[in-house]
C-alpha cells in the first residue's frame, strides 16, 4: 500500500485550493432539463453522450473556466457562492463504482492489534460470551482495551456494513461539537500535529491491505480545561480524489497514544458509468433547483459561505439496495480553511451523474 506521504494538517494543508479566473455561469436550467438529465446520464459505453452533459476531458477543462457569485435562499438559510472557484487537483478520469462490504476478518483484528497495542496484542483474551477482545492492563476499573465488531446503529450505513472499533476504556474523551476547538493551534497536547499523524500512518499501512487512503481532516479536541486529544479521519483516494464514505476510518490520538481506532472496510468495485458528466455550472442550477431541500441545521449557523466547489466521490445508497461511490460537485463550506476543515464531514453536494442533492453529515461522533 503507499499512503500519502505528505499529510495536511490544517484545512490549507488537507485541501489544496486553486483559485482561477472568473466567468458568467450559464443561464438557469429548468425543471424539464433536469428531468431529462436524470434520466439519460447514466450510460453504457456504448449510448450516446446528451446535450446537457459533456465528456469527461471537456468538464474538467471547462471546470478551470468558472467562478460563481450568487446568493441561493432556502427556507431556514442560505448559501452565499462568494466567488466560488473549481478546484479539481490532479483528477483525469472519473468514474461511478460499485461500493463492495469488506468482512472483518481475524487477520484484520491481528494485524490492528499488533499496529496499535505492540508486545501486548498477544495478552489479548476472546469473551465468547460477549463477542468482544480484551486486553487488561492493571486491576483498575477501566484500565483495558476493548476490541468488537458490529453494525453501525448511529445513523444511516451501507446494509451488511459492519464496523470495528478498538478503544482505550479508561479515559473518557467528550467526542461532541461543543469540544471542538476552533483550530489545531489552540490545542494543549504535548504531541504536535505531525506526530500524530505519523504514529496513525504506521497503523494504516499495516491494515490498509494495499488499498491507498489519506487523511482527510483533523480535529482536536479539548474545550473548557477537558482532555485534550485529535480525531485523524483517512478517507480512500481513486482517480486523485477522495471517497466520503458512511463510516471512514479515524483514530483519537492523545498524548498517550492511540486511543480509538474506528471504521468499515471495503473495496471499490466495477465501474459502471460511461463518459458523460454533468458539468459544474449546471450543477450550480441544479443546487438552485434542490436550495429548498436543505437543511441547515447541521450547521451553526443560517448563512453558509462556499468559495471553492469539487469533485469528489461520495457513498451513496440506491433503490436497488446497493451502494455506489459516485462523482459528486461538492460545495465546499467554509470562509476559510479553518471553517472548511470544521465542516468537512457535513455534505452539500450535487451527483455530477443525475443532479441531484446529496446532503448530510458523515462519520460516527463517538
Amino acid at each position: 500500500m503507499k499512503l500519502k506521504k505528505t499529510i495536511l494538517l490544517t484545512v490549507a494543508m488537507l485541501q489544496a485550493a486553486i483559485f482561477l479566473t472568473a466567468c458568467v455561469a450559464t443561464p438557469p436550467s429548468t425543471a424539464e432539463d433536469k428531468s431529462e438529465a436524470k434520466e439519460n446520464n447514466v450510460q453504457t459505453e456504448n449510448d450516446d453522450v446528451v446535450d446537457d452533459t459533456l465528456h469527461i476531458s471537456d468538464v474538467l477543462s471547462r471546470s478551470k473556466e468558472f467562478s460563481f457569485n450568487e446568493v441561493l435562499t432556502g427556507l431556514d438559510g442560505e448559501i452565499n457562492l462568494n466567488n466560488a472557484t473549481v478546484n479539481i487537483g490532479n483528477i483525469e478520469n472519473i468514474g461511478l463504482y460499485e461500493y463492495k462490504v469488506l468482512p472483518i476478518t481475524d487477520d484484520f483484528r491481528k494485524s490492528l492489534f499488533t499496529s496499535v497495542l505492540g508486545d501486548k496484542a498477544a495478552d489479548a483474551e476472546y469473551d465468547a460470551r460477549n463477542d468482544v477482545w480484551e486486553l487488561q492492563l492493571s486491576n483498575k476499573v477501566g484500565d483495558y482495551y476493548l476490541y468488537e465488531t458490529g453494525y453501525f446503529l448511529a445513523g444511516e450505513s451501507v446494509a451488511e456494513q459492519i464496523t470495528f472499533s478498538l478503544e482505550y476504556r479508561y479515559v473518557d474523551l467528550y467526542p461532541f461539537d461543543d469540544n471542538i476547538l476552533s483550530s489545531i493551534e489552540q490545542s494543549p497536547m504535548t504531541i504536535s500535529a505531525d506526530e500524530a499523524v505519523s504514529m496513525c500512518n504506521k497503523i494504516m499501512s499495516e491494515i490498509a491491505n494495499g488499498t491507498q487512503y489519506q487523511v482527510d481532516y483533523f480535529f482536536a479536541y479539548g474545550t473548557n480545561g477537558r482532555h485534550p486529544y485529535y480525531k485523524i479521519v483517512y478517507k480512500q483516494e481513486i482517480d486523485n480524489t477522495t471517497i466520503t464514505a458512511f463510516n471512514d476510518i479515524y483514530f483519537l490520538v492523545d498524548d498517550n497514544g492511540v486511543q480509538k481506532v474506528f471504521g468499515c472496510l471495503y473495496e471499490v468495485g466495477n465501474t459502471i458509468l460511461a463518459d458523460p458528466i454533468i458539468s459544474v455550472d449546471k450543477a450550480v442550477e441544479f443546487l438552485k433547483d434542490s436550495i429548498f431541500q436543505i437543511s441547515f441545521q447541521e450547521f451553526d449557523n443560517g448563512t453558509l459561505t462556499v468559495n471553492e466547489i469539487t469533485l469528489e466521490y461520495i457513498v451513496v445508497n440506491a433503490d436497488d439496495g446497493k451502494a455506489y461511490i459516485r462523482p459528486a460537485w461538492r460545495f465546499v463550506v467554509g470562509e476559510n480553511k479553518e471553517q472548511q476543515n470544521g465542516y468537512r464531514d457535513r455534505i452539500i453536494a450535487i451527483d455530477a451523474v443525475t443532479g441531484d442533492l446529496i446532503q448530510g453529515r458523515r462519520g460516527n461522533n463517538c
